[in-house]
């Protein structure tokens, strides 16, 4: 059986828009509920990046997949954007309310990833990262040695993204179809250690096909 030109299987299966539905209303929802609750200190906009923009999420071997969502602070929140460290722990603190009983929240260096479960299993996590969008470029909230977060440079993949809006629909597909997913489902097999972002595989592929 494929899937748009490409193996389904138990251990590497591709998720469709479709597929992912319930998991981005669930992130619209708690982004609605989290803008509420910090409107007072911080205005922002939201945006979907990632495997989900192109249609290439896969699921781990775990039967699990994930989405990406940036949380760009404005200018109207400008006065509140001196201490990365609070506005973390704002936004932490904020997901944290509204998670439902199945869900979990956990803090990484970059993200805050709301893990959803049913029948004690993973099913979709969603990782949100905080963006300081008043300067070009933009700056990401990271965490240092010593526990405290700062503002980061955001790294530059225009260029790679560029050279992949410009391809044919043809172009596109072939090389999310056949270059990229296959790519994303022989790493997901690896070891933790060993595996790569979905973004540094698809700037590699990227840059390989064009």
């Amino acid at each position: 059986m494929t899937w748009e030109g490409f193996p389904i299987n138990s251990k590497c299966q591709r998720v469709s828009k479709k597929n992912s539905k319930e998991s981005r209303l669930r992130a619209l929802k708690i982004i609605s509920e989290i803008r509420k609750e910090l409107k007072e200190k911080y205005k922002f906009i939201h945006k979907l990046v990632g495997s989900a923009t192109r249609n290439t999420i896969v699921k781990d071997p775990d039967n699990h997949y994930d989405l990406d969502f940036q949380l760009i602070l404005t200018h109207n929140s400008k006065n509140e954007l001196d201490d990365p460290t609070a506005i973390k722990k704002d936004f932490l603190k904020a997901i944290n309310k509204f998670k439902k009983l199945n869900e979990k929240v956990e803090d990484s260096t970059t993200a805050i990833t709301l893990r959803h479960r049913k029948n004690n299993k993973n099913v979709y996590s969603i990782d949100f990262v905080i963006i300081k969008g008043l300067n070009n470029p933009s700056e990401i909230i990271r965490r240092n040695g010593n526990n405290l977060y700062t503002w980061n440079q955001l790294k530059d993949y225009n260029s790679v993204f560029n050279k992949f809006n410009i391809m044919t629909a043809e172009q596109k597909e072939d090389v999310c179809n056949n270059y990229i997913i296959p790519r994303k489902c022989k790493v997901k097999k690896k070891p933790a250690s060993e595996q790569i972002s979905s973004t540094e595989i698809f700037i590699q592929e990227i840059n390989n096909y064009t």
